[in-house]
C-alpha cells in the first residue's frame, strides 16, 4: 500500500519558518500570476520568442527578458528557485540566483531595462486586477442566484 501525502493546510503555521508559508498559501491561492503568465509578458514587452528566452541563448537581447522573468518570478511567485530554473528550460538553481542578481543590478544602471520591467510589472498587475474582477463579478452572479432562490 502506498502511504497517503498528508496535506499540510494552509491555516495551520506552527514551526514553520516564513517561506515555507508563503509556498503553503501559494498553493491554496489562484490569484498570484503564473510563471507562464510572467514568461508570455515578457517575451511581448521584450519582443523576442518564448522559445528564446527558454533557449540557451547568450545575446543580449535574449538574456534581458530572460532576467527580467526571473526577478519578476521571484518577486510576483512563491515558486521556489528549482521551478523557475525549471521553466526556463531546465537550468539548475545557481544560474537563477545569479539571473536575480543581475536583473537588480540592472535595474539600477540600465534605464531601458527598468523601463521594460516596469512595464512587466504593470501589465502583470492588470492582468491581476482583471482576474479579481472576475472573480468578484462570479461570486455576484451567485449571489445573485441564491437571493433569487429564496
Amino acid at each position: 500500500m502506498e502511504k497517503e501525502k498528508q496535506l499540510t493546510s494552509p491555516w495551520v503555521y506552527a514551526g514553520l519558518e516564513y517561506r515555507n508559508k508563503v509556498l503553503i498559501l501559494n498553493k491554496h491561492n489562484n490569484n498570484e500570476a503564473t510563471l507562464r503568465n510572467i514568461l508570455d509578458c515578457c517575451a511581448m514587452v521584450f519582443e523576442v520568442e518564448i522559445s528564446d528566452i527558454v533557449g540557451r541563448s547568450r545575446k543580449q537581447r535574449v538574456t534581458m527578458p530572460r532576467h527580467a522573468f526571473v526577478l519578476l518570478a521571484r518577486n510576483r511567485t512563491a515558486e521556489p528557485y528549482t521551478s523557475i530554473a525549471k521553466s526556463l528550460g531546465g537550468r539548475d538553481h545557481a544560474t537563477i540566483v545569479n539571473s536575480c542578481k543581475t536583473a537588480s543590478n540592472l535595474l539600477q544602471t540600465y534605464p531601458a531595462f527598468r523601463d521594460k520591467y516596469r512595464m512587466c510589472e504593470s501589465l502583470l498587475k492588470k492582468i491581476d486586477s482583471e482576474k479579481e474582477e472576475k472573480i468578484l463579478m462570479e461570486t455576484c452572479k451567485k449571489l445573485e442566484f441564491v437571493k433569487d432562490g429564496d
